[in-house]
Order: structure tokens, then C-alpha cells, then sequence
């Protein structure tokens, strides 16, 4: 089974016939992941639009046609087949579909492999010839393309929403904007959560991540405030850290809804010493607790925090500082009304992109 593939898989990357750095160079406004994968070899992995979908047929003409390097789409549709589609300067040339097998000829693709490529081995491969394709799964036979051509499989036949970077030697985030994303800003160290919270049925999610963003901003960590990227969970996502999410549901036992939120902690980036802000729970006008949303005095609670090298204190002062919120206006006499855990950040921007809303504290796109 291919790297981060499930069976019924569908993915989309493109290979370019160039070297990382030149890639890199370009400037390609697109997010996506770039990976090297071979000697002058490097795949773009495209963010997924609506459907978990990139066009990489359009990013490959694009790069073709714009920056001069040959290169080929890689589409893997369903577990069913796997499409090669070869650009040169901004025009297809070719297109290979597996389990049709039309288009199996190795002297077109054997060009965009590494070092010396059996033909005869990658034409037997191309028409289902071999041990490894043979009733097989379309990205099982897209690896064994791949392998063919002496390339590095795992970044080919993967998806950006499956994407570890820790997994993928020399992956580089690229972006649209050219700039990092909010949740990662100079002097700033970054801990990702995923946060499971116990609410009443009444609860409105996206007023709840609101209020746990507004708690997070009055929360001090010396030398400088901790602020926050809240997402609200608009739904689960296999490769949003959902095993985990599972698992803290578990934890906090809902006695009405549960509520999922993707949280990044922008922590000061060196450690300090204590420090306190106030947490307020100001009456509502129908007399219940209302979610604060402005730090205020009255009722106020001071979270004091002792940042260390992981974060651990600051993280600690943040999860009681949601906890008093919760609890003023959401009194269900339930022990544990949250649970959370350290997520990475590629499962944090899975929940990002999935959100039903987002709450920034701060910063340039607050």
C-alpha cells in the first residue's frame, strides 16, 4: 500500500523533471507541498479544493508551459486507476490510463525516471503484466509505475491532505501568499491540540470556539502573550487527527453534543517567569453566565503560567482557563467537560481547512 493511501484512495501530485531548488526559485504561487524525489526529479503535492480534489493536469501545464520543465500528473481515482498525463511546454502529449491500459508505451514515460530505466520492465508493469499489478489496487500499481522508473514512490502517491513532512525528506511548504500562516509568526513557538468538549444540547460550537479563542487572549505567558488559532470542527476528518479526537470523546463522555476544535497556541518564544491575566464570567442579561468574549474584572479568575521548554505550564494555564469558561456558563455538574492532546501541525491545518469557523486572537489576518 502506497504511503498515506487508504483503499478507495484518490490523490493528485505532479512530477517535474527539475531539481527542488529551482522549483522553489520559481516562486510558484500554489499551495502545496514540494518534495525531491530523484536526481534532478521533485514532486509538487497540490492542496485539495471542494471533494478532496486538485486539477494536477492544470498544475502541470501551468509549470510546463510557464517555467519550461517537462512533467506529468499523477492521478489516483478511487483505488480504481491511476491516469499519467505528460506535459511539454504548456501542451499534453500523453496520456496513460492503467486499467485500460491504453497509453502503455515506456519510450514516452520512461524519460521522466532516474538513471537508467528497464523498458521492458516499466512496458510490463504499464500493462498489468506484472506480480505487482496483477488484480491489484490502482495505487499499488502506480507505486510499482514508479519504482519502475527509479523514483521515490511515497511523495508520488500521496495526497497533501495525507502529507507528514516529517515522512518526506526535503518537503517544503510553499503557499499562495508567499507569506507563513498565521499560526506560525516570528518570535513565536507553535503547539498544535486537538480539544474534545463536553456541551449541552443548546450549545452553539461556533460561539463555544469563539470563547475559547477570548480565554486564550487572557492568558499571559512572560515575556509576551499567548495567542490562538481556534478552528471549529465542521465536521471529522480521517486525516484531521481524527483517531485522537475519538479518543478524548471518549474522555469527556458528552451528556448532550460534542464539540471538536483545532487549536494552535502561538507560545512566547522564550520562557518566562509567572504571570497572570483575568478570566472573566460576566452575567448575560438573562442572568446566566454569558461566554465572555473581552477580558474583563468583574468575577475574574487569574491563570497563572510558567511556560517550559514544551509549553507544558502554558498549555496547563490554557486548559483551565477553557475550563472556567465552560463551567460559567455551561454548569452540567460534569467532572471532566474537556479532554485534549498535541496534534501535528499537517492534522492541525486538515482541521483548519475543514472548519465551520475560525476565531484568531491576534496578528496580521486577525
Amino acid at each position: 500500500m502506497a504511503y498515506g493511501a487508504r483503499v478507495g484512495s484518490s490523490y493528485q501530485t505532479v512530477l517535474v523533471v527539475a531539481d527542488a531548488a529551482d522549483i522553489l526559485r520559481a516562486g510558484l504561487v500554489l499551495d502545496a507541498y514540494v518534495v525531491p524525489v530523484g536526481p534532478g526529479r521533485t514532486v509538487v503535492i497540490p492542496k485539495e479544493g471542494a471533494a478532496d480534489y486538485a486539477d494536477a493536469d492544470a498544475v502541470a501545464a501551468w509549470i510546463s508551459g510557464h517555467l519550461g520543465y517537462d512533467t506529468l500528473a499523477n492521478d489516483a481515482f478511487d483505488s480504481d486507476v491511476v491516469v499519467l498525463t505528460a506535459f511539454r511546454r504548456g501542451r499534453m502529449v500523453h496520456r496513460y490510463t492503467s486499467h485500460e491500459q491504453t497509453g502503455a508505451d515506456p519510450a514516452v514515460l520512461a524519460p521522466f525516471g532516474v538513471g537508467p530505466v528497464d523498458r521492458a520492465e516499466l512496458g510490463a508493469v504499464l500493462r498489468g503484466e506484472s506480480d505487482q499489478t496483477s488484480g491489484g489496487l490502482a495505487e499499488a500499481w502506480h507505486w510499482s509505475i514508479l519504482a519502475a522508473l527509479n523514483l521515490e514512490p511515497a511523495a508520488l502517491a500521496t495526497a497533501f491532505r495525507w502529507v507528514d513532512p516529517e515522512q518526506l525528506p526535503g518537503a517544503v511548504r510553499i503557499s499562495v501568499t508567499g507569506r507563513p500562516p498565521v499560526w506560525r509568526r516570528p518570535g513565536r513557538r507553535t503547539v498544535f491540540l486537538a480539544v474534545a468538549a463536553s456541551l449541552p444540547v443548546r450549545a452553539d460550537k461556533v460561539e463555544v470556539g469563539r470563547a475559547l479563542a477570548a480565554a486564550v487572549a487572557a492568558v499571559a505567558a512572560p515575556p509576551g502573550p499567548v495567542d490562538a488559532v481556534v478552528a471549529t470542527a465542521g465536521g471529522l476528518h480521517g486525516a484531521g487527527a481524527a483517531w485522537q479526537v475519538n479518543a478524548l470523546a471518549r474522555q469527556v463522555r458528552p451528556v448532550g453534543r460534542l464539540g471538536v476544535f483545532y487549536v494552535a497556541l502561538l507560545l512566547p518564544a522564550e520562557p518566562g517567569a509567572d504571570g497572570a491575566r483575568a478570566i472573566p464570567t460576566e452575567p448575560g442579561a438573562d442572568g446566566a453566565r454569558a461566554i465572555p468574549t473581552e477580558p474583563g474584572a468583574d468575577d475574574a479568575r487569574a491563570i497563572p503560567t510558567q511556560p517550559g521548554a514544551d509549553g507544558a505550564s502554558a498549555i496547563a494555564a490554557v486548559e483551565q482557563a477553557w475550563n472556567a469558561v465552560l463551567r460559567a456558563h455551561y454548569d452540567t455538574g460534569q467532572e471532566r467537560l474537556l479532554a485534549l492532546d498535541t496534534i501535528r501541525e499537517h492534522e492541525f491545518e486538515v482541521g483548519h481547512d475543514h472548519a465551520a469557523d475560525l476565531a484568531v486572537t491576534s496578528g496580521p489576518d486577525a
